[in-house]
């Protein structure tokens, strides 16, 4: 359900056809148990190699199964710590940084942040590109500015909403995904605030409806394109020389600045 996905899949797969593979989707739905069922499933069916998009920061015992019988995998879009694989991630620090210190420029400082999923990597580097831009900026931090949506759409609405609820609410908001950011947005609509009037909002993903929002979001643009053929790419470097000894790659992101700061 998640557009940043889709498109990270269809990267996969237009390398994976290229080198004569074909790709299954497996979809957790940010669910250990779901991640663990299709983890064995797909180790069963004896596939060459897998992409993991791992639903918690500690790797789980299906992945670490894993790597103890050396299967070929490579992480995407996050990690799981303590696991010495193959990794092709999005600059999210940089990117955090970039829209948190975007916001500082034009004046705001009681700024909220909407996170994800406690622990996640994707989660814990963005939400440390937020809190560096506001110590670069002299900024006190607050942890009453920060709430979780989960990587949900609901999850948006109820930060948002907790945060407009607070006595000194912020006057911007940093959701750090594309779902969350939709649920801001409703919630801003159903609410009748005025954005960037009232309340100014930057998201994590910039995907085809961010320009014909009104007004369009500024959003940090990923390449979740880009990640799906660079971590399909190394995976079929690992499945021609298991040994390789495991990297991390960054992949770039922008900083889109439309009508909602």
């Amino acid at each position: 359900t998640n557009p940043f996905f889709a498109t990270l899949v269809r990267g996969a797969e237009d390398a994976a056809i290229e080198a004569g593979y074909s790709i299954i989707v497996c979809n957790s739905d940010e669910t250990l148990e779901k991640e663990e069922t299709y983890v064995q499933l797909l180790r069963r069916r004896r596939v060459d190699g897998m992409l993991i998009a791992p639903v918690r920061e500690g790797a789980s015992p299906a992945i670490r199964e894993l790597a103890q019988r050396k299967v070929p995998f490579v992480f995407v879009d996050r990690k799981a710590k303590g696991i010495g694989a193959d990794a092709v991630l999005s600059d999210n620090e940089g990117g955090a940084y970039l829209a948190t210190k975007h916001l500082i420029e034009r004046g705001h400082r009681r700024i909220g942040v909407v996170l994800g999923i406690p622990g996640a990597t994707t989660t814990e580097e963005r939400f440390a590109g937020y809190r560096k831009a506001l110590e670069e900026a002299g900024i006190s931090f607050s942890d009453r500015y920060v709430v979780w949506g989960g990587y949900r759409v609901e999850g948006g609405r109820k930060a948002v909403s907790k945060l407009l609820s607070l006595p000194n609410p912020p006057t911007a908001i940093f959701s750090t995904n594309n779902l969350m950011t939709m649920g801001v947005l409703q919630e801003c609509f159903n609410r009748k605030v005025k954005i960037p009037e009232r309340l100014a909002v930057i998201g994590f993903d910039d995907l085809e409806w961010a320009e014909m929002h009104n007004p369009p979001l500024t959003a940090v643009a990923q390449r979740p394109y880009e990640i799906g053929v660079q971590a399909t790419k190394r995976l079929l470097e690992r499945l021609k020389n298991p040994d390789l000894e495991a990297i991390e790659i960054r992949i770039p992101v922008d900083l889109k600045i439309r009508g909602t700061t």
